[in-house]
């Protein structure tokens, strides 16, 4: 009888391990105020969610799991068991006291310490990875969603150059648009600055944080320091357009461990008093000025490891294309590390993906994917428009 007992109880056993909750809940700071970009895991080994611009987030825990850790750098690290998060899904965050920049005595300027920050963390990505992603994307015209896609997408990090090769191994794509519009869109993103097969490799060659050194000259960078609930140093190093420089210049803010120089999270978005001096740019088929720009980028280093976990991108230009476009188009991208492999050689089983843009490769997935990995929450904006689309 125990030989009989002993394998079913065994399987009972293993799908209790295996049962998964759904975990749904808020992040705000002190004033109550949504923050959006906030980590939350149950363990560090393993992927987590991000919240939304809402503060609000999605997340598939073990139904064992006790407790959830909610990580932004310029916030103190909060752990909450699950039984007292369920009771209140509303965690706050209290952001931590930041030295004034009078009192940190540096050997060296700003822009030169940001080079040195930027070399190490350069230094420390730049390895052979197979990197596992949940990535979507959203494209508006004049505000009014069109298209939607997301997908799970592999980057193959090269290791000397950095560069990326992108594969799409599932995706599903959803659009509002006609045949004929939708066409038309597809032709101008061949010309458009939006590129998927980029989103990975910018992180790991810092593009944007490589182009402020560039233009140095123009920026007024400023740096502060505080300690984390660990006892590490953070240092924050603040970037403003300098007054005076008449041109589109960036703002924001680049986090980096003062230890180790590696770079943990920069934000960077369009500075709102330099967008007069946007430009139009003429393209292969088109005309493109600039009207808005974020970038995020948030990267984690345990025990040892520097690996990123997540990038958000936010696109805004006005395109001038023949007669018939002459509008404002929002390409909105984001994703979500899920896990990544060293020295590991690109999947053989698919073919690497050339287009710009992942709503071209259309609907095309073995499993529904979507439910079980919720590691970009939608807005509501965003749900409903999910919803809409999944229905027609």
């Amino acid at each position: 009888m125990l030989r009989i007992l002993l394998p079913i109880v065994l399987f009972f056993t293993s799908l209790i391990l295996s049962a998964q909750q759904s975990i749904m809940g808020q992040v705000v700071d002190s004033s109550n105020q949504p923050l959006e970009a906030v980590y939350v895991y149950w363990d560090s080994n393993y992927a987590g969610a991000v919240t939304n611009s809402d503060g609000k987030f999605q997340l598939e825990i073990p139904a064992e799991a006790d407790s959830l850790t909610f990580d932004q750098y310029e916030f103190e690290l909060k752990k909450v068991s699950v039984k007292d998060f369920h009771a209140n899904p509303i965690v706050q965050l209290k952001d931590y006291i930041i030295e004034l920049n009078e009192a940190l005595v540096l050997s060296k300027k700003s822009d030169e310490i940001l080079k040195d920050v930027l070399k190490a963390s350069k230094m420390k990505l730049n390895k052979s990875l197979l990197v596992h992603t949940f990535y979507r994307e959203f494209i508006s015209v004049n505000n009014e969603f069109t298209t939607y896609s997301d997908g799970l997408l592999d980057y193959f990090i090269k290791r000397n150059s950095g560069k990326s090769d992108l594969f799409v191994k599932q995706s599903r794509h959803f659009q509002l648009k006609t045949k004929e519009e939708s066409e038309e869109l597809i032709s101008l993103s061949i010309s458009s600055p939006f590129d998927i097969r980029d989103a990975l490799g910018n992180a790991f060659d810092f593009e944007s944080i490589e182009k402020l050194l560039k233009e140095k000259n123009h920026y007024s960078f400023q740096i502060s320091e505080f300690s984390d609930s660990e006892g590490k140093t953070i240092r924050k190093i603040t970037i403003s357009p300098k007054e005076g420089v008449k041109e589109l210049l960036m703002e924001g803010v680049i986090l980096y461990d003062e230890e180790t120089n590696l770079i943990l999270d920069y934000n960077l978005k369009v500075s709102p008093e330099t967008i007069p001096y946007s430009k139009l740019h003429n393209f292969v088929i088109a005309k493109i000025k600039i009207n808005d720009l974020n970038v995020h980028y948030n990267f984690r280093l345990d025990e040892g490891k520097y690996r990123l976990v997540f990038r958000r991108v936010h696109q805004d230009f006005y395109i001038k294309s023949g007669k018939k476009i002459d509008d404002s188009f929002q390409f909105t991208s984001d994703f979500v590390v899920l896990d990544y492999k060293e020295n590991e050689q690109p999947p053989v089983e698919f073919k690497k993906y050339r287009n710009r843009n992942l709503f071209e490769a259309g609907t095309n997935y073995t499993e529904e994917y979507w439910k079980s990995i919720n590691a970009i929450t939608p807005t509501q904006k965003e749900q409903d428009l999910i919803d809409t689309l999944q229905k027609n």
